[in-house]
């Protein structure tokens, strides 16, 4: 059965197209933010070169993280098709998985304020 996916010509397509409709929505929600938040900290003289440095190191990471994702399924490369290639992706996947937990503990424990009290960024916020 052929479907309309430009993807594909296979049934699967269209759960590759959602899959990469959902990554491209959420990639888009989140960029934006972390961005601001990056260079929202440093002062106007220098925030040229504070994007320069987010946009670097984000490139970085990125083609660190496919080349590690890459070497992990070449290291069983399937030869038995698509079943092959899902029973082997899955330790890429929890290597995805722990990277992200790890990036969640790493803003957790930088970004909250030291003694754990509330930040007071708001103007006239009480103090009390």
């Amino acid at each position: 059965m052929r479907s309309n996916c430009p993807i594909c010509c296979e049934r699967a397509g269209w759960e590759r197209c959602r899959a990469s409709a959902l990554f491209g929505i959420g990639f888009g929600l989140i960029n934006a933010p972390i961005t601001h938040t990056e260079i929202s900290g440093v002062p106007r003289e220098q925030v040229g070169v504070a994007s320069a440095l987010t946009a670097t190191s984000r490139q970085v990471g990125n083609a660190l993280g496919v080349a590690a994702i890459g070497a992990v399924l070449a290291a069983d490369a399937p030869a038995g098709g698509t079943a092959a290639f899902l029973r082997v992706a899955r330790p890429a996947w929890w290597i995805i998985t722990a990277c992200g937990a790890g990036v969640l503990v790493l803003a957790w424990l930088l970004v909250r304020p030291p003694g754990g009290a509330a930040r007071q960024d708001r103007p006239g916020a009480s103090t009390a």
